[in-house]
Protein backbone atom coordinates (compact mmCIF):
# COMPACT_ATOMS: atom_id res chain seq x y z
CA UNK A 1 0.00 0.00 0.00
CA UNK A 2 1.17 3.30 -0.85
CA UNK A 3 1.32 5.98 1.95
CA UNK A 4 -2.00 8.18 1.07
CA UNK A 5 -3.31 4.40 1.18
CA UNK A 6 -2.32 3.71 4.62
CA UNK A 7 -3.06 7.15 5.76
CA UNK A 8 -6.46 6.92 4.51
CA UNK A 9 -6.93 3.66 6.81
CA UNK A 10 -5.67 5.17 9.23
CA UNK A 11 -7.92 8.36 9.53
CA UNK A 12 -10.93 5.86 9.20
CA UNK A 13 -9.84 3.74 12.00
CA UNK A 14 -8.78 6.51 14.15
CA UNK A 15 -12.60 8.08 14.05
CA UNK A 16 -13.92 5.06 14.52
CA UNK A 17 -12.03 4.53 17.91
CA UNK A 18 -12.56 7.96 18.61
CA UNK A 19 -16.56 7.22 18.01
CA UNK A 20 -16.42 4.71 21.06
CA UNK A 21 -14.49 6.70 23.52
CA UNK A 22 -12.24 5.60 25.71
CA UNK A 23 -14.60 2.53 26.96
CA UNK A 24 -13.06 0.08 29.30
CA UNK A 25 -11.23 -2.56 28.65
CA UNK A 26 -14.21 -5.87 28.13
CA UNK A 27 -14.49 -9.38 30.36
CA UNK A 28 -15.80 -12.48 28.71
CA UNK A 29 -17.23 -14.67 31.84
CA UNK A 30 -17.33 -18.40 31.47
CA UNK A 31 -19.94 -19.28 34.41
CA UNK A 32 -19.67 -22.45 35.91
CA UNK A 33 -22.45 -24.19 38.21
CA UNK A 34 -21.48 -26.39 40.80
CA UNK A 35 -24.03 -28.98 41.98
CA UNK A 36 -24.76 -29.77 45.89
CA UNK A 37 -26.93 -31.95 45.30
CA UNK A 38 -24.75 -34.65 47.92
CA UNK A 39 -25.07 -31.79 50.37
CA UNK A 40 -28.66 -30.86 50.13
CA UNK A 41 -30.62 -31.25 53.81
CA UNK A 42 -33.67 -29.22 53.22
CA UNK A 43 -35.77 -27.17 51.10
CA UNK A 44 -37.29 -23.42 50.71
CA UNK A 45 -40.78 -24.78 49.93
CA UNK A 46 -40.99 -26.35 53.08
CA UNK A 47 -41.63 -24.69 56.65
CA UNK A 48 -37.96 -23.56 58.22
CA UNK A 49 -36.93 -22.97 61.91
CA UNK A 50 -37.30 -19.18 61.94
CA UNK A 51 -40.22 -18.23 59.99
CA UNK A 52 -42.25 -19.28 56.80
CA UNK A 53 -41.38 -21.56 54.16
CA UNK A 54 -40.49 -19.31 50.68
CA UNK A 55 -43.31 -20.59 48.53
CA UNK A 56 -44.30 -17.08 46.53
CA UNK A 57 -42.43 -15.46 43.07
CA UNK A 58 -39.26 -13.50 43.33
CA UNK A 59 -40.17 -9.80 42.97
CA UNK A 60 -36.64 -8.62 42.35
CA UNK A 61 -33.03 -9.95 42.21
CA UNK A 62 -31.89 -12.03 38.96
CA UNK A 63 -32.20 -9.44 36.88
CA UNK A 64 -31.03 -6.63 39.50
CA UNK A 65 -28.48 -8.32 40.89
CA UNK A 66 -26.91 -9.65 37.29
CA UNK A 67 -26.58 -12.84 39.26
CA UNK A 68 -28.20 -16.21 37.42
CA UNK A 69 -27.80 -19.27 39.46
CA UNK A 70 -28.45 -22.21 36.97
CA UNK A 71 -28.33 -24.75 39.45
CA UNK A 72 -30.76 -23.06 42.11
CA UNK A 73 -33.20 -25.30 42.55
CA UNK A 74 -34.77 -24.33 45.75
CA UNK A 75 -32.87 -26.65 47.77
CA UNK A 76 -30.57 -25.97 50.59
CA UNK A 77 -27.27 -27.51 52.13
CA UNK A 78 -27.80 -26.26 56.36
CA UNK A 79 -24.66 -25.93 58.44
CA UNK A 80 -26.07 -25.65 62.10
CA UNK A 81 -27.06 -27.58 65.91
CA UNK A 82 -30.39 -29.05 64.20
CA UNK A 83 -29.87 -32.72 64.12
CA UNK A 84 -31.14 -32.67 60.11
CA UNK A 85 -28.29 -29.98 59.21
CA UNK A 86 -24.69 -30.53 58.45
CA UNK A 87 -22.51 -30.41 61.60
CA UNK A 88 -19.67 -27.54 61.31
CA UNK A 89 -17.51 -27.49 59.82
CA UNK A 90 -18.65 -28.62 56.43
CA UNK A 91 -16.30 -29.14 53.63
CA UNK A 92 -17.96 -29.50 50.03
CA UNK A 93 -15.99 -31.36 47.61
CA UNK A 94 -16.74 -30.49 44.17
CA UNK A 95 -17.28 -33.40 41.52
CA UNK A 96 -15.44 -31.56 38.74
CA UNK A 97 -12.72 -29.09 39.95
CA UNK A 98 -13.09 -25.62 38.13
CA UNK A 99 -10.32 -24.26 36.35
CA UNK A 100 -9.40 -20.77 37.07
CA UNK A 101 -7.71 -17.61 35.63
CA UNK A 102 -6.01 -14.96 37.86
CA UNK A 103 -9.67 -12.74 37.96
CA UNK A 104 -11.63 -15.58 38.82
CA UNK A 105 -14.59 -14.74 41.56
CA UNK A 106 -17.13 -17.33 43.28
CA UNK A 107 -20.87 -16.32 43.56
CA UNK A 108 -22.80 -17.72 46.46
CA UNK A 109 -26.18 -17.68 47.78
CA UNK A 110 -26.16 -17.88 51.71
CA UNK A 111 -28.51 -16.83 53.79
CA UNK A 112 -28.69 -17.66 58.05
CA UNK A 113 -31.75 -18.77 60.13
CA UNK A 114 -31.48 -16.57 63.02
CA UNK A 115 -28.09 -14.96 62.86
CA UNK A 116 -25.78 -12.47 65.07
CA UNK A 117 -24.42 -9.19 64.23
CA UNK A 118 -21.45 -10.67 64.30
CA UNK A 119 -18.92 -13.19 62.16
CA UNK A 120 -21.83 -15.90 61.39
CA UNK A 121 -19.84 -17.69 58.92
CA UNK A 122 -15.99 -18.47 57.90
CA UNK A 123 -15.75 -19.23 54.08
CA UNK A 124 -12.62 -21.19 53.37
CA UNK A 125 -11.95 -22.17 49.17
CA UNK A 126 -9.07 -24.14 48.57
CA UNK A 127 -7.11 -24.75 45.21
CA UNK A 128 -5.58 -27.74 43.56
CA UNK A 129 -2.02 -26.26 44.57
CA UNK A 130 -3.66 -26.81 47.89
CA UNK A 131 -3.42 -23.38 49.04
CA UNK A 132 -6.36 -21.55 50.56
CA UNK A 133 -8.16 -18.63 50.72
CA UNK A 134 -10.42 -17.55 53.43
CA UNK A 135 -13.70 -14.99 54.20
CA UNK A 136 -16.17 -13.61 56.58
CA UNK A 137 -19.56 -13.33 56.47
CA UNK A 138 -20.74 -10.49 58.87
CA UNK A 139 -24.45 -10.47 60.17
CA UNK A 140 -26.05 -7.11 58.77
CA UNK A 141 -23.29 -6.42 56.51
CA UNK A 142 -22.67 -9.36 53.62
CA UNK A 143 -25.33 -11.74 55.29
CA UNK A 144 -28.51 -12.30 57.01
CA UNK A 145 -31.51 -13.95 58.14
CA UNK A 146 -34.25 -15.57 55.11
CA UNK A 147 -36.74 -14.34 57.21
CA UNK A 148 -37.20 -10.40 58.13
CA UNK A 149 -37.89 -10.77 61.91
CA UNK A 150 -36.56 -9.79 65.22
CA UNK A 151 -32.63 -11.34 63.84
CA UNK A 152 -30.15 -9.59 61.82
CA UNK A 153 -32.07 -8.23 58.55
CA UNK A 154 -29.41 -5.59 57.66
CA UNK A 155 -27.34 -6.17 54.50
CA UNK A 156 -25.13 -2.98 53.94
CA UNK A 157 -22.50 -5.16 50.95
CA UNK A 158 -19.10 -5.28 52.19
CA UNK A 159 -17.28 -5.89 55.65
CA UNK A 160 -16.26 -3.48 58.05
CA UNK A 161 -12.22 -3.97 58.46
CA UNK A 162 -12.41 -6.97 56.90
CA UNK A 163 -9.71 -9.39 58.35
CA UNK A 164 -9.31 -11.64 55.38
CA UNK A 165 -10.15 -12.20 51.43
CA UNK A 166 -12.89 -9.62 49.53
CA UNK A 167 -16.65 -10.34 49.60
CA UNK A 168 -19.45 -7.87 48.91
CA UNK A 169 -23.12 -8.78 48.54
CA UNK A 170 -26.78 -7.95 47.43
CA UNK A 171 -30.09 -8.75 47.35
CA UNK A 172 -30.73 -11.51 44.84
CA UNK A 173 -34.51 -12.11 45.49
CA UNK A 174 -37.36 -10.84 47.16
CA UNK A 175 -40.41 -12.78 47.30
CA UNK A 176 -44.25 -12.26 47.88
CA UNK A 177 -46.84 -14.76 48.96
CA UNK A 178 -44.31 -16.13 51.77
CA UNK A 179 -44.25 -12.94 53.96
CA UNK A 180 -41.01 -11.01 53.70
CA UNK A 181 -38.65 -13.44 52.67
CA UNK A 182 -35.35 -12.49 50.35
CA UNK A 183 -32.12 -14.51 49.27
CA UNK A 184 -28.99 -13.20 49.34
CA UNK A 185 -25.94 -13.12 46.78
CA UNK A 186 -22.32 -12.96 47.75
CA UNK A 187 -19.35 -12.93 45.90
CA UNK A 188 -15.90 -13.55 46.57
CA UNK A 189 -12.67 -12.19 44.77
CA UNK A 190 -10.19 -15.53 44.33
CA UNK A 191 -6.43 -14.29 44.79
CA UNK A 192 -4.88 -13.24 41.42
CA UNK A 193 -2.24 -15.95 41.99
CA UNK A 194 -4.77 -18.64 41.59
CA UNK A 195 -4.50 -18.86 38.05
CA UNK A 196 -3.43 -21.37 36.18
CA UNK A 197 -5.25 -23.85 39.66
CA UNK A 198 -8.26 -25.09 39.68
CA UNK A 199 -10.87 -24.93 42.73
CA UNK A 200 -11.30 -28.25 44.42
CA UNK A 201 -13.51 -27.85 47.23
CA UNK A 202 -15.36 -24.71 49.79
CA UNK A 203 -15.24 -25.12 53.57
CA UNK A 204 -17.89 -23.35 55.83
CA UNK A 205 -17.93 -22.94 59.51
CA UNK A 206 -20.77 -21.89 61.81
CA UNK A 207 -19.19 -20.37 65.22
CA UNK A 208 -22.36 -20.67 66.86
CA UNK A 209 -23.33 -24.21 66.02
CA UNK A 210 -22.87 -25.21 69.90
CA UNK A 211 -25.28 -22.38 71.15
CA UNK A 212 -28.25 -22.88 68.60
CA UNK A 213 -28.12 -19.38 68.06
CA UNK A 214 -27.12 -19.39 64.35
CA UNK A 215 -27.82 -21.50 61.32
CA UNK A 216 -25.61 -21.07 57.91
CA UNK A 217 -27.67 -21.88 54.54
CA UNK A 218 -26.13 -22.68 51.38
CA UNK A 219 -28.61 -22.67 48.08
CA UNK A 220 -26.32 -22.17 45.16
CA UNK A 221 -22.41 -21.68 44.10
CA UNK A 222 -20.62 -20.95 40.99
CA UNK A 223 -17.23 -20.12 39.80
CA UNK A 224 -17.18 -16.79 37.17
CA UNK A 225 -13.73 -17.58 35.82
CA UNK A 226 -13.76 -14.20 33.63
CA UNK A 227 -11.31 -13.72 30.62
CA UNK A 228 -8.28 -11.82 30.00
CA UNK A 229 -9.26 -8.32 28.33
CA UNK A 230 -9.78 -7.76 25.20
CA UNK A 231 -8.40 -4.29 24.07
CA UNK A 232 -11.24 -1.75 23.15
CA UNK A 233 -11.01 -0.01 19.81
CA UNK A 234 -8.90 3.09 20.75
CA UNK A 235 -5.91 0.73 22.10
CA UNK A 236 -6.25 -1.24 18.14
CA UNK A 237 -6.38 2.28 16.80
CA UNK A 238 -2.85 3.60 18.65
CA UNK A 239 -1.29 0.31 17.89
CA UNK A 240 -1.94 0.61 13.97
CA UNK A 241 -1.28 4.26 14.24
CA UNK A 242 2.48 3.16 15.67
CA UNK A 243 2.61 0.55 12.78
CA UNK A 244 1.59 3.43 10.26
CA UNK A 245 4.29 5.50 11.62
CA UNK A 246 7.01 3.22 11.50
CA UNK A 247 5.91 2.05 7.75
CA UNK A 248 6.34 5.88 7.23
CA UNK A 249 10.15 5.94 8.53
CA UNK A 250 11.13 3.32 6.54
CA UNK A 251 9.69 4.60 3.25
CA UNK A 252 11.36 7.84 3.82
CA UNK A 253 15.21 6.03 4.54
CA UNK A 254 14.30 4.26 1.37
CA UNK A 255 13.94 7.46 -0.50
CA UNK A 256 17.21 9.12 1.03
CA UNK A 257 19.19 6.18 -0.02
CA UNK A 258 17.73 6.41 -3.60
CA UNK A 259 18.72 9.95 -3.55
CA UNK A 260 22.33 9.52 -2.28
CA UNK A 261 22.50 6.80 -5.01
CA UNK A 262 21.94 9.05 -7.80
Amino acid sequence: LGMRSVSRIMAVIIAGGLSWGAAPLSHAGTITDLSLSSYTTGTWGSNQVNGTAIAGTATSGNAGSGLTFGDFNGNYVEIGPDATTNTSPLTITFASSVALNNDAVVNTLINLFFGQPAVDATITFKNSSSAQAQFSLVGNQTVRDYNNGIYVNGLSGSNTNPSDGQVTAQTWSNYTGSGTSRLDAQTFVLPSSWGGTSLVSMTISNPYVATNTNDVVLSAVQVNDQTAAVPEPMSLALLLVGMGGAAAATATRRRSRSRLAR
